[in-house]
């Protein structure tokens, strides 16, 4: 599960419409005067993993299935500094992993490379002088006849 979060001036992480407050259990609340149990909730921060409740929640807003998964909802901030819940093993946010997943095919990894690829060089041959255009640096020769001169040269 990748949820993108972000924090609202409260200073409360909101996913999917969901508050990431978890509820304190019973036995942590504090007694208010009077003996009323009152149940106070903190803020989730980076790195805490999310309660079983917050956890439903979260799943039934975004309609994950949540039989099967056993890993549990952590609050993370990607590369990027975009804030998401994933699990525990996530490193990327949704628009993130999107990126890797486009990259991730061959064909894509042609395009990007193809996209990377630089202009033709302009070299000059050893042999004659004259003008070329090559696609990678170390092309000496501007053709068969030149480097074959040049092989005659280097015997004699």
């Amino acid at each position: 599960m990748r949820v993108a979060a972000e924090r609202r001036a409260d200073g409360v992480y909101v996913a999917a419409g969901v508050e990431l407050i978890e509820p304190e259990y019973r036995h942590q609340s504090a007694l208010a005067p009077g003996g009323v149990v009152v149940t106070p909730s903190r803020v989730a921060r980076l790195g805490d993993k999310l309660g079983t409740e917050t956890a439903k929640r979260l799943r039934k807003a975004t309609g994950h299935r949540s039989f099967s998964y056993t890993r549990t909802p952590v609050l993370k901030a990607c590369a990027c500094s975009a804030v998401f819940v994933g699990d525990s093993c996530t490193r990327h946010c949704p628009a993130c992993k999107r990126e890797a997943d486009l990259l991730s095919t061959l064909t894509a990894v042609g395009r990007f490379r193809a996209k990377q690829r630089q202009s033709p060089l302009a070299l000059q041959c050893r042999q004659c002088g004259a003008p070329m255009t090559a696609k990678r640096p170390s092309k000496a020769f501007c053709s068969e006849k030149c480097r074959v001169a040049a092989h005659r040269e280097r015997e004699q």
